[in-house]
């Protein structure tokens, strides 16, 4: 049975990331940065609580940037409404006492020339780790369904979930939330693909309420749904699952209500059952 009204393959999902330079990991990671879901660092060092949320923005900052961004740089980024050259400079060394040092002494956050950058592989970001994830899954294909949950379960929620207010206004200027929803979705669709070809029809649900709870109106997500409840579940189980997609769309997607291609679905599935909720 399929979920999805065509197979997603692996260089879907590969090719759905932005190409990036990859520094190659010279060292253990000793400290954490993550952006999947809730913001987070995890250092060995000792931060002020006071200055805990300047100092994860700068972590996060740094950590999508692994082959270093200048000085300059990051004061536009992080104080964009201006800062002295001085209170960056205090907060870049807060930072580096808080991420400590790696195994064989080298401070983790380290500069030359002006270029502020972590020691390779000593930070482990878990946006870098989903992607590993997605590329083991697309080299070993023995054991891909394992690897595409190993990505998943690096998810704990929207990108940057509840960021403080006024800061990380940065991110207005990538396309990095953007990038993550994209292959997060595809990675469940991918997932909830490979149980239901072995015919594990709760895997297949379980990788698809996942990836619902962090993009709860993704029409797509709810389109696969739908087919597989379709294939093997019950009238009820079907009729539950397009009442629970419609509220969905109401509450957390478009004032436009459900694509055309989402409404001609339900149409094809359960014939009159929007003209008798309408």
């Amino acid at each position: 049975p399929a979920v999805g009204s065509k197979r997603v393959s692996m260089d879907q999902l590969v090719d759905a990331l932005v190409a990036e330079h990859r520094v190659a990991a010279e060292h253990e990671s000793v400290a954490r940065v993550r952006i999947l879901g809730p913001v987070e660092v995890s250092a060995p060092g000792d931060v002020d609580p006071d200055r805990r949320e300047l100092l994860t923005e700068l972590a996060c900052f740094l950590a999508i940037h692994p082959t270093g961004v200048h000085a300059n740089r990051i004061s536009a980024a992080v104080w964009p409404r201006g800062v002295e050259p001085e209170v960056r400079d205090t907060a870049l060394a807060q930072l580096s006492t808080w991420l400590g040092t790696t195994s064989d002494g080298a401070p983790v956050l380290q500069q030359e020339l002006g270029i502020w950058s972590f020691a390779p592989g000593a930070v482990d970001l878990d946006w870098t780790s989903f992607r590993d994830a997605l590329n083991r899954a697309s080299d070993d294909g023995a054991r891909r369904e394992t690897h595409l949950r190993a990505a998943l379960d690096l998810v704990e929620g929207p990108a940057f979930d509840g960021i403080p207010s006024g800061r990380y206004g940065w991110l207005a200027a990538t396309t990095l939330e953007s990038d993550i929803a994209m292959a997060v979705n595809l990675t469940v669709l991918a997932a909830a693909e490979a149980a239901a070809v072995r015919d594990d029809e709760d895997a297949a649900r379980a990788a698809l309420a996942q990836g619902l709870r962090m993009s709860p109106a993704s029409e797509e997500l709810w389109r696969s749904r739908l087919r597989l409840e379709s294939h093997v579940g019950s009238r009820d189980d079907l009729e539950t699952a397009i009442g629970d997609m419609y509220a969905a769309i109401a509450e957390h997607g478009s004032p436009m209500g459900s694509a055309a291609e989402t409404d001609a679905l339900v149409d094809e599935l359960l014939p009159g059952y929007r003209t008798r909720v309408a």
